[in-house]
């Protein structure tokens, strides 16, 4: 049996901005036992980045939707997503931010 869900959005999903910084390797390089040291190439310094993430509330799976150099522009779609999530059902969301698929947003 197949179930069905309706309802808006906001009951299912909240949307939420994070930042990192690039420059901080994925996998830290380990010398001398403890002690960290960043890796001898590529480095130029702080590279920040804001990240849009929508949420599951029952099960905090986190669905990064678009990163950005720039925190207004971050700002900026943060901004437009919750008013999707105020203004759409469920299905109207999954669709336009394609939750069940890659999770980029549709243009």
């Amino acid at each position: 049996m197949i179930e069905k869900v309706y309802g808006p959005a906001s009951s299912f999903y909240r949307v939420k901005l994070t930042f990192y910084d690039e420059s901080i390797p994925s996998e830290f390089e380990w010398k001398n036992g403890a002690s960290f040291f960043p890796p001898d190439k590529g480095t130029t310094g702080e590279q920040l980045k804001y990240a849009v993430e929508i949420v599951e509330i029952d099960t905090k799976a986190s669905h990064k939707i678009k990163s950005f150099s720039n925190k207004q522009k971050a700002g900026k779609l943060l901004k437009d997503v919750e008013n999707d999530l105020s203004e759409m059902t469920i299905n109207e969301f999954k669709n336009k931010y394609s939750i069940n698929g890659n999770y980029t947003i549709k243009t």
